[in-house]
């Protein structure tokens, strides 16, 4: 299922089944309705939403997209394998900060653009990739 499709279903769920949200909804399923009850309800059939279908695509797609998060790579991991900018911790004249900075990983040196210029004083203890630059109208 794709992600638009998930919200669908949680949105579905969350409704009563006449509520428009609900049409074409991929988790609305059609069931017979059990014997013992087919005279109360006078409907063979009713339409459920398969909640337990929605709650693993959703549990399957939460996974992707934390798989997909930056997150703080400590330098002890790894290092950048290029030396394009990326985003470091680093300590640097008596304090912590995030800082730009790349890494010349050979030598596992780091440069670090502090405001007032690059210094390789610097205690780098993890590193992000930079985010995508925005994408111009």
């Amino acid at each position: 299922m794709t992600a638009k499709q998930i919200v669908h279903g949680l949105r579905c769920s969350a409704t009563y089944r006449g509520d428009p949200v609900c049409d074409g909804c991929p988790y609305l399923v059609t069931e017979p309705v059990p014997e013992s009850i087919r005279g109360l309800t006078k409907k063979d059939t009713w339409d459920s939403c398969d909640v337990d279908r929605i709650a693993l695509d959703a549990a399957e797609l939460i996974e992707e997209l934390a798989a997909m998060a930056p997150r703080w790579i400590p330098v002890a991991e790894r290092l950048p394998e290029d030396r394009s900018d990326v985003l470091v911790v680093a300590y640097w004249h008596e304090r912590w900060g995030v800082y730009m900075g790349w890494c010349a990983p050979e030598r596992a040196e780091w440069s670090v653009h502090i405001g007032i210029g690059d210094r390789n004083d610097t205690a780098v203890t993890h590193w992000m990739p930079l985010p995508e630059a925005p994408k111009e109208d």
